[in-house]
This record gives C-alpha cells, structure tokens and sequence, in this order.
C-alpha cells in the first residue's frame, strides 16, 4: 500500500488512472495524495481502502450516474461523470455500496441525475444477489432525474417497484424504455396478455401511487436510446399507445 502512495505522490498530475485486481498489503505512512488533474480513473475490483491512499478533489462535482449489468453475474459497472471528471467503477453488486463510500465518499458529490441501462438477467434474490439490488438503489437517493432502461422495472430485484413507491419527493421526472415488439396499448385484444404487459402495468401502478400518496412526479416519459429511427419511431408509438388509453398524465403534476 506505501508503495503505490509513493509512486503517486510522485505523480500528483496524472490524468489517468486505471487499477485492476490490484491487491494491497501493509498500511500507508502518510496521508492521503491529492491528484488534482485526474479526469479518468477506473477501478475493477480493487480492495476498499483507495481513500486511505488518493483523494480527487473534483468527485465533488460528479452528477450524473450510470448503473450498468456487469459482464459476469453479481457484477455491477457503475459510471459517473462531472465537469471533467470521469469515474468507472466494477465491483461484485453486494460490495458495490461500500466501494463507492470509499472512493467518493469523502467529496459528498451530489447525483442529480441517474440512468439504469439495460438489464436482462434473473432478479437477484433469485441469483444469490440477496440485498445487494437494495444496497445499489441507495446510489439514487439525491436523483431528481432517473431513467429506467429495459429489464429493471420488472427484473432488478424484489421490491424495486415498492422502493421507487416510497422514494422521496426530490424525484420528479422519470422515463422509461420500452421496445417495439410490445403491443400498444390501444387496440382490440386489450384484455389478452400481451408482451410487456407487466411492465406497462408496473408504471401505470407506481405513477398512481406516488399521486394518490402526495409524491407525484412532474413528467412521466418514454427513454429514448439510440436505436435506428425506425425502432424509435416503433417505440414510440407504443408509448403513446399506453399514455392515451392508461392516461398516466392525469396522475403527473407539473413543476
């Protein structure tokens, strides 16, 4: 561990820094190195005690959050950025709470705005993930802006439609992917079930509830992503499909 302080504080101005596996031994014989020009630093499954060796006075300033399905299971890549400066975190999803406490913890960023991209596999209670989908929703709670990628409504884990319910009144636009093989809303066989029903019920059911409870949101929209424009112009008629016949809209006030 002194050795990695040593080389560092002998390259207070690196603007990149990657660790990966890496594995320290001892303890540090001095303070903390401040590097004031990092603008990228990545960590993969790296100890938690970072803050005991550097501090980046800029993740003060980090805002925005991205939270991605790890490329292994019980794996989480967390990515946030902020005027300059960019940080990666890889870390098993039941550490991964503890992990960002030790890297920017001690700058207190405020996270305003949080994207939950993609996600496809098992709820993770079902996989061994036990609380570790609870212990990342933490990461949301200064959002005033969250978007909602395809899977996680419906996937994440048990109970992240009851902890959007209850999640407090700073949260006020949210946007949701849907796909184009859904079928919209609108249209003879409505009460059939249809694909991706669940999911459009899901956020029928959280709008109305935030209303009906005092919390309601001040937009409720469709994510876009970047997809060709025929499948954007697809999803978004199904969005429309559902906005018109579910009027979720009645239940939105306005900022």
């Amino acid at each position: 561990m002194e050795t990695f302080r040593l080389f560092v504080s002998n390259n207070r101005f690196l603007e990149s820094l990657s660790l990966d596996l890496m594995t320290f031994v001892g303890d540090t014989k001095g303070p903390p190195v401040d590097l004031p020009n990092l603008g990228l630093f990545s960590v993969r499954l790296c100890p938690l005690d970072m803050s005991a060796i550097i501090h980046i006075p800029t993740l003060q300033c980090l805002s925005s959050l991205r939270i991605y399905e790890g490329s292994a299971p019980g794996v989480v890549r967390l990515v946030t950025t902020g005027n300059g400066i960019t940080l990666q975190v890889i870390a098993f999803i039941v550490h991964v709470l503890e992990a960002w406490e030790d890297l920017v913890g001690y700058a207190r960023p405020t996270i305003r705005h949080v994207r939950l991209c993609n996600y496809s596999g098992c709820r993770l209670s079902d996989t061994g993930g036990g609380g570790g989908g609870t212990a990342t929703f933490s990461l949301l709670a200064d959002s005033h802006n969250l978007e909602v990628g395809r899977g996680y409504l419906t996937l994440w884990y048990n109970g992240f439609l009851d902890d959007l319910k209850r999640f407090g009144p700073q949260l006020k636009t949210i946007r949701f992917e849907v796909w184009e093989e859904m079928e919209p809303f609108g249209k003879d066989g409505y009460e059939d079930k249809m694909y991706g029903h669940d999911l459009l019920d899901s956020i029928e059911e959280l709008v109305k509830y935030r209303f009906e409870n005092g919390c309601p949101f001040s937009a409720v929209e469709r994510l876009v992503v970047c997809e060709s424009e025929g499948s954007n112009r697809r999803q978004d008629h199904v969005w429309r499909c559902f906005y018109n016949d579910r009027k979720p809209g009645q239940s939105v006030r306005p900022s």
